[in-house]
């Protein structure tokens, strides 16, 4: 029972750790991207700060509910 709690715990930590860093890479991106579109359409710094802490908060969000669901699933599948 404990191997099988730990060996759970494990692929579900590298789960969740795996996720985390495939988002921080697409978070990464994502940012770069938008700034540079952004401040090609519009020069106004403000703008493009707005937008980038839009899309990070947005994006926090949105893991932190994968992350969540991913856990959830791994507990009642165990």
């Amino acid at each position: 029972m404990l191997m099988r709690v730990r060996s759970c715990s494990r692929s579900c930590c590298s789960i969740v750790v795996v996720v985390v860093v495939v988002v921080v890479v697409v978070v990464v991106v994502v940012v770069v991207v938008v700034v540079v579109v952004v401040f090609n359409i519009c020069s106004s710094v403000v703008v493009v700060v707005v937008v980038v802490v839009v899309v990070v908060v947005v994006v926090v969000v949105v893991v932190g509910v994968v992350v969540v669901v991913i856990v959830l699933v791994v507990i009642v599948v165990d």
